[in-house]
C-alpha cells in the first residue's frame, strides 16, 4: 500500500472509533426524559421519567387527575411551581394509576390495588392519603394537590423537614369542626425519608383503608385532635390568612379586591376541591389558563406577581 493509501486507512478507522464511542455517550433516539427538565408539563408526569434513581434533587409529588380532566386553573397552579422550583427540587406529577410502580412493594396489598375506579367517595379519599404518606416514607419531599399558586421558590427549610410537617388550611368547606383553620392530610405533607413519625401515621391510615373506619368513628376522631400537635406551614406563607392574619376566602380569590400579604409568602391557597362544588364560584374551572389570567381578580394578579 502507498503512504496516501495507509492514510486514508487511518483516518477511516479513527473516524469509526469516535463513531463508536460517540454512540455510548449520547442516545440519538428518543427516549424518556432521566431528569424532570420541566419546559412542558407532561415532562414531568412520573411515567415520562425513565428513573427515580436519577433525580437527586429534594422532590416535590403533585397529585394530579387525569391528563384530559385538567382544568386551566389546575394547569395555572402547576406551571407556577414549575416555573419557580424546577432548579432547585425535581418535581413529579402521578396519578393513582402511577402508585404501584412508585411505591414498588409488592407486599403492599393497598399499593398494588388493581381497579381503583371501583373505590369512591370516603374510600378513595382515604386511599389516596395513604398512598400520599407511603411516597414520603419512601422518598421524603413534599407530597401536594395541584392547589397552590406560587410566586416564589420555598426555601430548603420549608419543603425539607426534619421530621414531619403537614398543611393547615381554611375549614371552609373542608370539615364539620367548628375551627376557622383545620390541619389536613389532603392538601400538602412534607417530611423526610423514613420518617417515624410518617410511619406512624402511616399505620393508622392503613388501619382505616383495612378496617373502613370513617371520620365518625371515636377512633378516628382522636387521631384528628393529634394532627394539631403536628408541625405545619405557616398559614402567611401558603396563603391561607394574609398579612393581617385574616383569613382568604374563595370570594377574595375570585373578587377584584386587593390583599396585603405577608412578606413571606411565597404561594396562595386555592381549594379547587371546594369550587368545584360552588355553583356561582366553580365559573373559573371552565375557563382556560390564558382566560384566567385575562380576568380582573385577585387570582389573576397574584399569577401576574
Amino acid at each position: 500500500m502507498s503512504f496516501k493509501t495507509n492514510f486514508v486507512f487511518l483516518v477511516v478507522i479513527i473516524l469509526i472509533v469516535l463513531f463508536y464511542f460517540n454512540m455510548n455517550n449520547y442516545d440519538i433516539v428518543a427516549k424518556k426524559n432521566e431528569t424532570c427538565d420541566c419546559d412542558k408539563l407532561e415532562d414531568c408526569y412520573f411515567n415520562n421519567i425513565i428513573s427515580m434513581d436519577k433525580l437527586t434533587n429534594p422532590k416535590i409529588f403533585v397529585h394530579m387527575d387525569e391528563w384530559s380532566g385538567i382544568s386551566g386553573l389546575t394547569q395555572l397552579c402547576v406551571e407556577s411551581l414549575m416555573k419557580y422550583c424546577y432548579q432547585k427540587y425535581d418535581i413529579i406529577l402521578y396519578t393513582n394509576e402511577d402508585i404501584a410502580k412508585m411505591i414498588d412493594d409488592e407486599e403492599d396489598e393497598l399499593c398494588n390495588i388493581k381497579n381503583i375506579d371501583l373505590l369512591g367517595g370516603q374510600d378513595l379519599k382515604q386511599w389516596e392519603e395513604y398512598c400520599k404518606f407511603k411516597i414520603i416514607h419512601k422518598y421524603g419531599g413534599v407530597v401536594m394537590k395541584p392547589h397552590f399558586l406560587f410566586s416564589e421558590c420555598p426555601n430548603y427549610e420549608e419543603f425539607c423537614p426534619e421530621r414531619l410537617k403537614i398543611c393547615r388550611v381554611n375549614n371552609e368547606g373542608v370539615s364539620v369542626s367548628n375551627k376557622l383553620i383545620i390541619p389536613s392530610l389532603c392538601y400538602m405533607i412534607a417530611g423526610p425519608k423514613g420518617d417515624e413519625t410518617t410511619r406512624i401515621y402511616l399505620d393508622y391510615l392503613r388501619k382505616k383503608c383495612q378496617h373502613n373506619y370513617t371520620s365518625d368513628i371515636k377512633h378516628f376522631n382522636k387521631n384528628f385532635e393529634k394532627l394539631h400537635y403536628l408541625d405545619s406551614f405557616s398559614e402567611e406563607k401558603i396563603g391561607v390568612v394574609d398579612f393581617n392574619h385574616d383569613l382568604i376566602y374563595l370570594e377574595n380569590i375570585l373578587s377584584s379586591g386587593n390583599i396585603s400579604f405577608a412578606s413571606n409568602n411565597y404561594c396562595l391557597f386555592v381549594n379547587i376541591d371546594l369550587l368545584s362544588k360552588k355553583r356561582h364560584q366553580g365559573w373559573i374551572l371552565n375557563m382556560s389558563k390564558e382566560q384566567i389570567l385575562e380576568t380582573n381578580t385577585l387570582l389573576s394578579n397574584y399569577a401576574k406577581l
